[in-house]
């Protein structure tokens, strides 16, 4: 039984694991004084990934 429960826990941490090694990232840049939005304003990630902000200063950074 004790061996039927680790191999359903290990299962379930790989199952998880794998689905979240790079979620879709959004954000929103603005200008700190004005608090206007900031438009094509590239965003990139360690992976290469990369995006633009678009005329409202949101992006997203998808897998």
């Amino acid at each position: 039984m004790k061996i039927l429960l680790s191999l359903l826990i290990a299962f379930l941490f790989i199952s998880c694991s794998t689905k979240n090694d790079r979620p879709e990232i959004n954000g929103y840049v603005y200008d700190f004084e004005t608090k206007l939005p900031i438009q094509n304003v590239s965003i990139s990630s360690e992976k290469g990934i990369e995006a633009f902000t678009n005329k409202k200063g949101c992006f997203s950074l998808k897998k």
